[in-house]
């Protein structure tokens, strides 16, 4: 019998904002990362999953190139929707947990794209971990306290992993193009 996880999926109301929050007070408390990894993993140890379906959110306007093309990180598009204090990784393509969050609800509204109006899509995406790194605001910022969570941080831990980044931001980077056929759907949140 295999100890490889082959496809995981994020159950999204596991890990809603009340558990999410829940979860980080107990990890401040004990010191560690245990219970975040409960709560994402349960009883799995993420370095056995091979592939995990996560989400990455865009303009609507670029739904159809996405299903033609893949995912592209900015250095094939030379666009960019992020301006946050850290610069993204040109050849990284950034991946969240939750279909809404605060990371896919940001793509719309970047004057980068020179889209005023475009709706927002989230893109389905079933990709191998090994892939995947952390998102460097996960990991520059080791100290950092979600805005809605007063006087928390993760400081004792380190952010080596594309999985302790999702504890820490819901968040992590896939190096180098998704490819069409690991998208799985393109679903309009918002007009």
């Amino acid at each position: 019998m295999s100890n490889i996880t082959r496809s995981y999926y994020l159950d999204e109301a596991r890990i809603a904002e009340p558990s999410w929050k829940a979860a980080w007070r107990d990890a401040n408390k004990a010191k560690s990362l245990e219970p975040l990894k409960t709560l994402y993993f349960g009883d799995l140890k993420p370095e056995t999953i091979e592939r995990i379906i996560l989400y990455h959110g865009t303009c609507s306007l670029l739904a159809d190139t996405i299903w033609k093309e893949g995912l592209k990180p900015r250095d094939e598009t030379r666009i960019s929707n992020w301006n946050g204090a850290l610069e993204s990784q040109p050849s990284f393509v950034y991946l969240a947990t939750r279909k809404v969050s605060f990371e896919l609800a940001d793509a719309r509204h970047r004057p980068h794209y020179n889209y005023r109006h475009c709706g927002l899509e989230t893109v389905r995406v079933d990709v191998d971990t090994k892939n995947l790194v952390p998102d460097e605001d996960a990991q520059k910022i080791t100290g950092f306290s979600p805005g809605f969570i007063s006087n928390l941080s993760l400081e004792f831990a380190p952010c080596d992993t594309w999985y302790e980044s999702l504890y820490r931001l819901n968040t992590c980077a896939h190096k180098g193009r998704i490819p069409p056929e690991r998208i799985l759907g393109i679903e309009e949140l918002y007009g």
